[in-house]
């Protein structure tokens, strides 16, 4: 049976999980928010918190793996086991009575996956390939963090195998990775100011929650009035003091604040620089293999050729004797018929001798 090819380009899957690397972390974000708007007990809005600030970086892992095919059917079946942790898993109760708030949202990512597997598989293979990913995910439950979940990628290869797929996304991926770096860069950009503001929203909560942090800075606010009050009795010299005591301390902190914003700068660009080279090691290591892989199946074919053509000699050798043999047995047959007719036609023709007449 001839195998199927995978319905448009490498480039347009890679567009399409381009666009999910958007829309699924965007509709995570919105239950999230939704959720923690909504609720009344501080342990559910943590949770939402952690939850969002854990599931949003498995789906960039998943979706920006190099080969367009394998981010996909990875972030499918991370979708069944979220899904399923939500339903029936650990997190059935995370979230109290707004546990459909989380559950709308991974239907709606679902059918936004289910669009895009249509595309790729047709619908006549859609349902079976649906069915082997949500048993799969039902064998291979998450436990524990999202990121020690195992690996989809031997599902890829039996749905591979049951549809015949012919996987041929390895080819666009040679062209096409260094404007999926520049996407992948946007999109940690948009996203890493969120994730500092949760984490530190985390730990806030960690420490005592908002509500401690706010009567915190109250208190502090106040002792500085205080301080205030207490200044205003001293003396001109004490004042130039203690202002110009102040204004150091301004200016140290502001140094200090500078100096924090200038690591933090740096370290996030040694980041994205370290993600530039892997994904160019990345790029690399795929150009070698397919290069490789070209040169194999170039010596297969010149051998396999080479073979044929010798044994297509030996045939045509073979044919040519049997013929000249077959062509020399019809002569000397030939021969041996004519003389044999010479031989009844000389008989015949001699003249026959007379008889004698009765006395």
């Amino acid at each position: 049976m001839e195998a199927t090819k995978i319905e448009g380009t490498a480039a347009e899957l890679r567009a399409s999980n381009g666009a999910l690397a958007l829309r699924i972390p965007g509709r995570i974000e919105a239950a999230a928010n939704d959720i923690i708007a909504r609720s009344p007990d501080p342990a559910v809005r943590h949770r939402a918190l952690a939850w969002k600030a854990e599931t949003i970086p498995a789906y960039f892992q998943a979706l920006f793996d190099p080969d367009p095919l394998v981010a996909f059917v990875d972030a499918w079946a991370l979708s069944f086991q979220i899904q399923r942790d939500l339903e029936s898993g650990p997190a059935r109760d995370m979230f109290g009575p707004l546990q459909p708030v989380a559950l709308d949202a991974f239907r709606r990512i679902q059918a936004d996956l289910d669009v895009l597997a249509l595309s790729i598989l047709g619908p006549g293979r859609l349902e079976r390939a649906r069915s082997r990913v949500r048993s799969w995910a039902e064998e291979n439950p998450i436990e524990g963090p999202l990121a020690t979940r195992p690996s989809a990628l031997p599902l890829l290869a039996e749905i591979a195998g049951d549809h015949e797929i012919n996987l041929q996304a390895a080819v666009g991926t040679l062209t096409a990775s260094f404007g999926d770096v520049a996407a992948r860069l946007d999109t940690y950009a948009a996203y890493l100011p969120k994730a500092a503001r949760w984490q530190a929203e985390l730990a806030v909560d960690e420490i005592g929650g908002r509500e401690a942090l706010v009567q915190a800075l109250a208190d502090l606010r106040s002792l500085g009035e205080t301080g205030a009050k207490a200044g205003a009795l001293m003396s001109d010299a004490g004042i130039r003091r203690a202002t110009a005591g102040l204004a150091e301390a301004a200016r140290a902190e502001r140094v200090a604040l500078l100096a924090a914003i200038d690591r933090q700068r740096i370290d996030t660009l040694e980041r994205v620089g370290r993600e530039r080279e892997a994904a160019f090691a990345e790029i690399a290591a795929e150009r070698a293999q397919v290069a490789a892989a070209v040169d194999r199946q170039r010596a297969l074919a010149e051998g396999q050729v080479e073979d044929l053509r010798r044994r297509t000699l030996a045939d045509l050798d073979a044919l040519s004797t049997r013929i000249v043999w077959k062509t020399v047995l019809a002569l000397a047959l030939l021969g041996g018929v004519a003389a044999a007719v010479y031989a009844v036609i000389a008989r015949a023709s001699r003249p026959r001798g007379r008889t004698a007449p009765a006395r």
